[in-house]
């Protein structure tokens, strides 16, 4: 009998995971230090709680977990014990360092306080070399214990206030982008910390190909915060953010201000961003609204071969909204994440699973010992590693003709690319094949010149063919042969609107805010850079229905929205 019941517990196993929709990566699971844990054991060293905890992040079905070792005593050695259990769950990690190590400063560096947590360093103090060392030391003891690693984070959210010292709290709150003046006194102290971030980031890649010389462990960037504009809260918290693809372009050394400065991106496996979209953003646009925060800094490494992993993802539990609708929202949110091919993601990371403290409690998807609906969503979605890894798909009008080019990480089995054009995204027809690798590793680039585009709008859609007769299709890109390919989404926060606005190039234009009656509520000048911009207006609606129209340049946007 006893053969008969796990035979039956298999086969449910693989029925459920053959219900389960494929993505193309990996999810998983925010827990904080482990030991943060209810007894208040600061040492970590109460097995039997984080161990239970681990236990019940490995039973949602979470495929990795992001963990961090913790700067108290023992910190390395106990990490290496929960990094190991983890595993032996079938849980991979992706072990996040703080940069809050007494280790990495000269002795009697001072903390200061500013933001929501608390004293916290300065990143601009910290010792690269000092840091490297204890790095040696943990790397050396991640390989004896052989753990199986999902990538290497340095650092959390230090472009904002609440983890780095350097970025601090301003009246009325900041955000530091590309109008900052170059000389400003704080602006410089920033620069300074991430210059120095650079050079740590620079020692451990060096120390993982010493220690690793073949199957390296990913390295990447701290989770980004994604915020594009300062609402309500940030300027009554007098909250300090650096703009995420600004900070990138820092590290890298492409900041226009910038001379002679190393590409410390060069030494990065992925970046890391945190997404947190809007409750309020109707199903149909939450695509759009993932490639209105990621977008700006997946243009700075498309082509690079490099990731985007999103350590912190999620919505909150929040009246009137229910669990049920909660849980729904962050399916369509991974299910539009995943149809987005252009972007190559490393892994989500669901924020979060459980928390000691009360005012995260908003997040948690376990509490008072049970799992919440949100849980069901690693049950919903299983990971497939794609024969063919999309890095880029994106095309160009140049003169008459339209250029369209795309690459790939690596590929496997894979025979041929069939490029695919519509004028209404709905029927397509084939204008052209490129053979793909085989097998590669390496990553691989593919061109089209379509020199007779028709009218308008041309949709393009890449379909993948293996040998073995399996294919897929990649999102559709839209082409103009006019300037544009602009886009529009309105949010709401606190009843003020956010206009987002993806835009093709750089212009001059203002924005008009209209009742459903046509009266004009309100009008602003701004200025659009080529990207992702996002505006908040200065006006607080009721409940009711509103259009927005942009004018800038030769074009001209409007969307109708409701609050």
């Amino acid at each position: 009998m006893k053969s008969v019941f796990f035979a039956l517990i298999f086969l449910l196993g693989v029925l459920k995971s053959a219900l389960a929709q494929s993505i193309p990566f990996p999810l998983g699971l925010h827990r904080p230090n482990l030991s943060w844990v209810t007894d208040g054991n600061a040492s970590g060293s109460n097995s039997d709680e984080w161990k239970a905890i681990l236990d019940k992040i490995a039973a949602t079905g979470a495929t990795c977990v992001r963990l961090n070792p913790n700067p108290h005593f023992q910190g390395q050695a106990i990490s290496v014990e929960q990094l190991k259990y983890a595993n032996s769950k079938g849980l991979k990690v992706l072990i996040e360092i703080p940069i809050t190590f007494p280790d990495f400063y000269p002795i009697c560096t001072k903390k200061y306080a500013t933001g929501s947590f608390g004293e916290k360093h300065r990143l601009r103090e910290i010792d690269p070399v000092k840091m490297r060392t204890w790095f040696t030391s943990y790397l050396a003891k991640l390989k004896v214990a052989e753990i199986d690693i999902a990538a290497i984070e340095f650092g959390n959210e230090l472009n904002w206030m609440d983890f780095n010292n350097d970025v601090d709290a301003y009246p009325g709150g900041r955000m530091y982008d590309y109008n900052t003046p170059w000389n400003d006194t704080q602006y410089v102290k920033i620069r300074e910390g991430i210059q120095k971030y650079g050079e740590c980031i620079k020692g451990m890649y060096e120390e993982i190909g010493i220690q690793f010389p073949t199957d390296r462990p990913k390295l990447i960037s701290c989770g980004l915060v994604m915020q594009r504009q300062l609402d309500s809260w940030h300027i009554s918290h007098n909250a300090a953010i650096v703009l995420s693809d600004m900070w990138i372009k820092l590290l890298q050394g492409t900041h226009p201000n910038q001379q002679s400065s190393t590409n410390y991106l060069n030494y990065l496996d992925g970046i890391g961003i945190h997404l947190y979209p809007s409750p309020d953003t109707p199903e149909e646009e939450v695509g759009d609204e993932i490639k209105a925060l990621a977008g700006p800094v997946n243009a700075i490494i498309q082509n690079s071969g490099k990731m985007l992993y999103v350590t912190e993802f999620g919505y909150r539990s929040i009246s009137p909204v229910s669990e049920e609708d909660r849980y729904l929202k962050h399916y369509r949110f991974i299910q539009a994440a995943s149809q987005l091919s252009s972007y190559q993601w490393g892994g989500f990371y669901l924020y979060t699973f459980d928390h000691p403290s009360s005012a995260e409690n908003d997040w948690v998807i376990y509490k008072k010992g049970e799992l919440l609906k949100t849980a069901k969503i690693f049950e919903d979605f299983s990971y497939l590693m794609l024969p063919v890894q999309l890095n880029a798909f994106r095309g160009a009008a140049k003169g008459k003709s339209i250029t369209i080019n795309w690459s790939t990480v690596s590929e496997t089995n894979h025979e041929r690319f069939e490029l695919f054009r519509s004028s209404d995204a709905k029927e397509f027809s084939k204008i052209a094949t490129r053979t793909g690798a085989g097998s590669s590793n390496q990553q691989r680039y593919y061109t089209y010149e379509d020199i007779k585009p028709l009218p308008g709008t041309n949709y393009y859609r890449l379909k993948q063919i293996d040998f073995d007769g399996k294919y897929s299709n990649s999102e559709v890109i839209a082409v103009h042969t006019k300037l544009g390919s602009s886009s529009l989404f309105v949010t709401v926060s606190e009843e003020r609107p956010i206009v987002n606005i993806l835009f093709m190039g750089n212009a001059k234009g203002t924005i008009y805010l209209y009742d459903i009656f046509g009266k004009k509520l309100a009008e602003q000048q701004v200025v659009l850079y080529e990207g992702s911009n996002q505006i908040a207006l200065p006006i607080q609606l009721v409940q009711g229905i509103y259009v927005v129209r942009v004018s800038a340049g030769t074009e001209t946007l409007v969307k109708k929205f409701k609050v």
